[in-house]
């Protein structure tokens, strides 16, 4: 999915328990690759986002913060800035970052 402000975006879902989305290309949005907010339970595997205007995966804030986020396996490169952002805090609390591939990361927590 390409030429979007956003690829796509996970926000306040009413009713829904989780998500899982994997295998999805992203690439070339003019904002954001994946944006989630306000969404407590999703895993997010196996995905490319490069090149996008801002980020290839954003976590914007939610309260309350996420109880299980995972990611792993995801590609983000060359995103306009910063390729992979967590905005939980401290240390991406309620979020797990492995084996995902990137250039740039807004916390060390990221892996």
């Amino acid at each position: 999915m390409s030429g979007n402000g956003t690829g796509i975006s996970l926000q306040g879902l009413s009713g829904v328990a989780s998500a899982t989305l994997s295998h999805n290309v992203l690439n070339g949005n003019t904002a954001t690759g994946l944006l989630i907010s306000t969404f407590s339970i999703a895993t997010v595997q196996n995905n490319v986002l490069n090149g996008n205007g801002q980020y290839g995966i954003f976590i914007g804030p939610a309260l309350p913060p996420p109880d299980d986020l995972e990611f792993t396996g995801n590609t983000a490169l060359a995103n306009g800035m910063v390729d992979l952002f967590d905005s939980q805090t401290p240390d991406c609390k309620g979020t797990v970052w492995t084996g995902n591939t990137f250039f740039t990361a807004n916390q060390s927590c990221i892996h």
